[in-house]
């Protein structure tokens, strides 16, 4: 009766601290999924927001441009009309082709600079207006193209500090759930370490128990056949 006391007592005991050793790996897996899910929330909600400010910039950018199409379409007086036609022949975006020919391009604009003002190359004066006014284009738009590459410039060192303490922040991150997996196997390691011995020692006091029932079992036995 005792023999079978302790086996259930050891038995229930065994019970227990599996019992516990699951409940602890589940609560520690589902505390490791949720910093995982709330960190990929997080980094998908700033990407959203970035992807919508460039977007509210295209549309911003696309109206602009639209504006200045409609006015342009829409000058009525001759200078304007004149700077428009300007404006068309000089077709600035095919020098941002690599294999264009800079001669052949000056050669095309200055011919339609002059036939925009009803001119011919025979007049050197003529000549000499046109490619003053092609240079003088060709100087603002190089302005504009280099305030706009000084923007750029400028809004990448701003972005690249912020950056950089996205990218520690992220790697802290992944170095705290490093170290928390690693926690959780000591953990489990070491609750498995302690059933397993928990389990011997029941085992080696089961084995005691048997033997010394068997000895108490066979001096009895002895005890009577002698007395007999």
């Amino acid at each position: 009766m005792l023999l079978f006391s302790l086996s259930l007592s050891l038995s229930v005991c065994v019970c227990v601290l599996d019992n516990l050793l699951l409940f602890y790996l589940i609560s520690s897996r589902r505390h490791f999924l949720a910093v995982l899910v709330t960190s990929f929330n997080t980094r998908r909600e700033e990407r959203r927001k970035k992807k919508e400010k460039r977007k509210k910039k295209a549309i911003r950018e696309k109206r602009k441009k639209n504006l200045y199409c409609s006015s342009a379409v829409h000058m009525h007086t001759s200078m304007e009309a004149a700077n428009a036609a300007e404006v068309a022949e000089l077709r600035l975006d095919q020098l941002a082709s690599e294999h264009v020919d800079i001669k052949r391009w000056i050669n095309t604009t200055l011919q339609g600079l002059l036939c925009a003002e009803g001119k011919t190359a025979e007049s050197e004066a003529d000549v000499e207006a046109c490619v003053t006014k092609l240079f003088n284009r060709l100087q603002s738009h190089l302005q504009e193209v280099s305030g706009s590459v000084e923007d750029t410039i400028a809004q990448a060192l701003v972005r690249l500090p912020r950056t950089g303490l996205e990218v520690g922040r992220m790697a802290t991150e992944a170095q705290q759930l490093q170290s928390q997996m690693q926690s959780i196997q000591e953990v489990a390691q070491s609750a498995v370490e302690a059933a397993a011995k928990a389990l011997l020692l029941a085992a080696e006091c089961i084995q005691k128990n048997t033997r010394e029932a068997d000895s108490m079992l066979r001096h009895n036995s002895k005890s009577l056949t002698g007395g007999k």
